[in-house]
């Protein structure tokens, strides 16, 4: 009975151990931006977008915790950090800004400045800025996370 009451103790303080040290969460998906005036692009190379989305850049959101915060890296680069009203997303080899996050609704947020929205370049541009800016966009795109669906692999039940 001792012995027991020991293991169940034991078992239950390495469980609750295991679930504070597990490894952080990494979410793969397309980077999407819905511009109202120049429609649905995707963040390809050095910021740019794309209407192909077998051109865009894989992204990843790795959940932080207190020391690691919320980064998103796409094409294995992180982004700038948000200046003045307008930041374009072009990879930076640097750990990357924080404050990233993707909502229940697949919505891109960014907590680096208030409202931070997502559009396509000025003019004839495709470049992709997160911005706050009032006075380049009179109408704002947003961000959506269009997830990347591992592909199981092959059964080793091959038909003959």
């Amino acid at each position: 009975m001792l012995f027991t009451v020991v293991f169940s103790v034991a078992f239950v303080a390495f469980s609750a151990n295991a679930a504070a040290i597990r490894p952080r969460e990494v979410k793969t998906f397309k980077f999407q931006v819905n511009d109202p005036t120049k429609g649905i692009y995707y963040l390809a190379g050095n910021g740019a977008g794309t209407k192909d989305e077998t051109k865009a850049l894989t992204c990843e959101l790795t959940t932080g915790v207190a020391a690691t915060p919320d980064v998103i890296k796409c094409g294995g680069k992180g982004f700038p950090k948000f200046g003045g009203d307008m930041t374009k997303l072009t990879g930076t080899t640097s750990g990357g800004s924080a404050g990233w996050s993707i909502d229940a609704n697949d919505n891109i947020q960014w907590s680096a400045a208030k409202d931070v929205k997502f559009s396509i370049g000025i003019g004839s541009a495709n470049d992709v800025y997160a911005e706050t800016c009032p006075h380049h966009w009179t109408t704002h795109g947003t961000a959506k996370a269009i997830w990347i669906v591992p592909v199981p692999a092959e059964s080793n039940n091959i038909a003959a």
